[in-house]
């Protein structure tokens, strides 16, 4: 894991995980520890960390979404990232349909509802 991911992660694990404590500690003490993984400088953790063998489930699942090119590079899902058609964002592909980012879906579900209910209208009256 390079030093510019790992400073995307302490930031993230800083501003928005709700376990992480102003001290850089954690509130789960993860691997008997009460500090932060992402935080750890002691010799004894580096190699896990850089290996991936120590992991945080709760920064995993409720932190990380929120940057999804970092996720994808967190998890070596390279291959699986693409852009939003609509605004271009980076999005972490869950199927090969996956076109839009989670706020452009909804937009083109309700404008693809509309263009459905205008052509029953319209052929409904001819």
């Amino acid at each position: 894991m390079g030093d510019q991911i790992l400073k995307r992660i302490q930031s993230l694990a800083r501003n928005h995980c709700a376990a992480f404590t102003g001290t850089d500690g954690c509130r789960y003490e993860p691997n008997g520890q009460s500090r932060c993984q992402w935080f750890r400088e002691d010799p004894h953790a580096l190699p896990f960390i850089e290996a991936g063998d120590m992991r945080c489930l709760e920064f995993e699942r409720a932190v990380l979404p929120i940057d999804p090119e970092l996720e994808s590079r967190y998890f070596n899902r390279e291959e699986n990232t693409a852009t939003c058609e609509r605004c271009s964002t980076p999005i972490v592909k869950t199927s090969n349909r996956t076109k839009y980012c989670g706020e452009c879906r909804e937009i083109r579900r309700k404008q693809g509802a509309a263009d459905r209910a205008r052509r029953r209208y319209w052929a409904a009256k001819t």
